[in-house]
């Protein structure tokens, strides 16, 4: 055993926490994919059938917490994305700490409710701090739950500028990103984008629909809550997908033998917190550009760091 050489560590771990997405959706669907994005991680990857949390009350900030520490929220203190403060009688988020203050929001923000290590604060400690940890979501508690408290930075979409946003407690907002901001974030381009089904409507017929013609939504029609119903849509995801080129562009993740940990979020759910019965063609066409931005993804990690530098995982 002894004269069997170790796998070699990968020089980027993807942890891709999809949220909303749902299994028998994902399966009923299949018909619709390409061939790069789900069905490549079905037969180049292992699908473990029978994963669940060992709790209840699960939604996005204690589902992240779990991944990412391995713990259930009674350890690591994550219960729920709000609870009621017992000292203040008072709604907290999972993310709250007003002594931190944000870059581009005014939200105070920080990873100090979260109580155990997570797999990102041991990479950092295994790696004597050179192993770098981003996270980037469309949301806040995503963003910081899957950087940890020793990351190098969580960003995460402000909606009510469209710009990308942080928090001082991590390291000082990065150049790049704040280059990004000024020429390229969503607010420049939210009045170009127009979302109709991907594929002909004809071919979405898995679910009840009550339409006989195919959906158009201008996300920028409406003045107000526009970046809300861009985080709500599939758009959102290829966001995701432009700052991770960014961030692979510009800084060294993933360019040495060091390993380094990528921590993203994608929406899978209902368009503007809509019911099924009111977007059943967009809820499946939403799984369509979800499987054509893993495919973009796998292809952009390919490209910038290769495929068999990476080790990804997908959760939901």
């Amino acid at each position: 055993l002894q004269a069997q050489s170790l796998p070699t560590a990968p020089k980027l771990v993807v942890g891709l926490t999809i949220d909303q997405l749902r299994t028998d959706y994902l399966e009923a669907f299949s018909s619709l994919y390409g061939e790069k994005g789900f069905k490549r991680l079905w037969k180049e990857g292992r699908v473990f059938h029978n994963a669940e949390y060992t709790f209840c009350g699960i939604d996005r900030a204690s589902a992240i917490a779990a991944i990412y520490s391995g713990t259930t929220p009674s350890m690591n203190g994550i219960i729920s994305q709000r609870w009621m403060d017992a000292s203040t009688l008072r709604p907290v988020n999972s993310t709250d700490d007003t002594a931190f203050m944000g870059y581009y929001t005014d939200q105070t923000v920080a990873p100090t409710k979260l109580l155990t290590s997570t797999i990102a604060d041991e990479l950092k400690i295994a790696t004597r701090n050179k192993g770098l940890v981003y996270a980037i979501a469309p949301f806040r508690d995503a963003a910081i739950l899957g950087a940890g408290h020793a990351g190098n930075g969580a960003f995460w979409l402000n909606n009510n500028t469209g710009k990308w946003c942080s928090t001082t407690y991590y390291n000082e907002f990065p150049w790049w990103l704040s280059q990004y901001n000024d020429r390229k974030s969503p607010d420049y381009r939210i009045k170009d984008m127009v979302w109709t089904p991907a594929l002909p409507f004809t071919n979405y017929t898995f679910l009840p629909e009550w339409r006989n013609e195919p959906f158009k939504y201008k996300l920028d029609g409406e003045r107000t809550n526009k970046f809300r119903r861009l985080i709500t849509s599939p758009f959102i995801n290829e966001e995701v997908n432009l700052l991770t080129e960014e961030l692979l562009n510009k800084s060294t993740i993933g360019q040495d033998d060091v390993p380094d940990l990528l921590s993203l979020t994608y929406y899978a759910g209902n368009y503007n917190h809509r019911s099924t019965q009111e977007c059943a063609m967009e809820m499946q066409d939403t799984y369509v550009r979800l499987d054509r931005s893993i495919a973009n993804l796998l292809d952009l990690l390919d490209k910038k760091v290769g495929l068999h530098n990476v080790l990804i995982f997908v959760t939901s």
